[in-house]
């Protein structure tokens, strides 16, 4: 079963498509790209709705989460959306005739390979199910991409500010 809910650190095709996943997540934050408010990525967005989606199906297949397995995936998302906002805070913006440009920096790269690593041990340790990982790299990518979308706005406002005539 290729979505099948884990608890271990077993290899197989689940955890190489997390890792597929989030090998598109980092090319995608190490490109120069033009920020447009209006064209964000849908990817934190189907990895929230596919990590609910096992979640379910893994909770209808053998009950409901322990209340130390439900610690364990609101600390896992909190951890998630702390390291996104740290993220979001280094990403690079700049002017050019077109628009914004936005990019990733060197230290969103380490902050990725961080909060990877320490989603690898929880994971490793059978603390998180496949779900928890899939729903944490949505909410992660989800609460920089957000981040990434006010600083824009507010970095777009203060141009079109600067360039109108007073």
């Amino acid at each position: 079963m290729p979505f099948q809910a884990l608890s271990g650190p077993d290899t197989n095709p689940d955890l190489v498509l997390g890792l597929v996943i989030l090998a598109l997540i980092l090319v995608g934050q190490a490109r120069t790209r033009l920020w447009a408010a209006d064209r964000n990525s849908p990817l934190p967005l189907i990895l929230v709705a596919l990590g609910l989606l096992i979640y379910f199906g893994y909770r209808s297949s053998v009950g409901p989460l322990s209340s130390q397995q439900q610690e364990y995936l609101f600390v896992t998302l909190a951890f998630g959306i702390v390291f996104g906002a740290l993220r979001a805070r280094t990403a690079m913006r700049w002017k050019v005739t077109a628009g914004l440009c936005v990019r990733g920096t060197p230290g969103a790269l380490v902050l990725w390979v961080l909060t990877v690593l320490g989603m690898g041990l929880y994971y490793g340790f059978g603390n998180i199910t496949y779900a928890g990982f899939v729903l944490y790299l949505g909410i992660t990518f989800a609460a920089q991409q957000l981040l990434v979308i006010v600083r824009g706005v507010r970095a777009s406002r203060s141009l079109a500010r600067s360039a109108s005539p007073a």
